[in-house]
């Protein structure tokens, strides 16, 4: 094996282990692993947008990688699957946190008496239901 396929083969085989690795945070998705998921899913963007990642798959293709190889990440859909359901998290941690902000809103303006508890409950169900949250 030559020192550029082996390369090769180093590169797909750590960038393969991001991909289980990304799968399995987003399948038990925390706030304490939020920021090493968003390191790993930007080192797969990064290489699935890269000339590498299409040279890699091209070689795939053409059938010139070993059979054993895991190569999960030249899936075109795998990848760009795993990358959407990550914006999808990522977006809806975004809305909850604005939400949070906004009832935080809410609960200080009760507290000082600047609304009635009517007033805090319609804004708040208002609020809730603008933003389509499950409570």
């Amino acid at each position: 094996m030559d020192e550029t396929n082996n390369s090769q083969i180093l590169r797909i085989r750590h960038f393969e282990e991001l991909r289980v690795a990304a799968e399995e945070m987003l399948e038990a998705y925390s706030k304490e692993t939020a920021d090493a998921l968003k390191e790993t899913i930007d080192a797969l963007e990064s290489y699935y947008t890269s000339p590498e990642w299409k040279q890699d798959f091209a070689d795939d293709e053409a059938g010139l990688l070993p059979g054993d190889l895991k190569r999960g990440v030249l899936s075109e859909d795998g990848i760009y699957n795993l990358l959407e359901r990550y914006r999808e998290i990522e977006s809806e941690e975004k809305k909850r946190t604005l939400f949070l902000h906004q009832k935080e809103t809410l609960d200080t303006f009760l507290a000082h008496g600047t609304i009635t508890r009517a007033q805090y409950e319609k804004s708040y169900g208002d609020l809730v239901k603008k933003m389509g949250i499950k409570l």
